[in-house]
């Protein structure tokens, strides 16, 4: 069996400061030109919160501090069920900035 036919796992983060929230807008596929928390998959060995952690800075460049675990799973299932686009997804809840914010 290949790995299209399994659920891939990603990780995503709901960075709050203040009264916004921190939204990056996709550049691929799935969901290209739509925007989203920003995240991606899980690597091999990877702990979801360092996942979670990375993600954030190679998209933002922002660090932040995290909650230990995840607020939510998020599991997105295609209607026609199309390899490879099943997603659960950690959703981590984060806060007090640090960086530049850059894209």
């Amino acid at each position: 069996m290949s790995d299209s036919n399994h659920p891939r796992l990603g990780v995503s983060v709901f960075l709050r400061h203040k009264d916004k929230v921190l939204l990056v807008k996709r550049g691929k596929d799935p969901f290209a030109g739509y925007w989203s928390l920003p995240g991606g998959s899980v690597e091999f060995g990877e702990r979801l919160r360092e996942g979670a952690a990375r993600e954030l800075f190679e998209e933002t460049g922002l660090s932040a501090q995290f909650e230990p675990a995840p607020a939510e799973l998020v599991e997105l299932v295609p209607e026609d069920h199309a390899p490879g686009r099943h997603f659960v997804i950690a959703v981590f809840r984060a806060s007090h900035p640090q960086g530049t914010l850059q894209p």
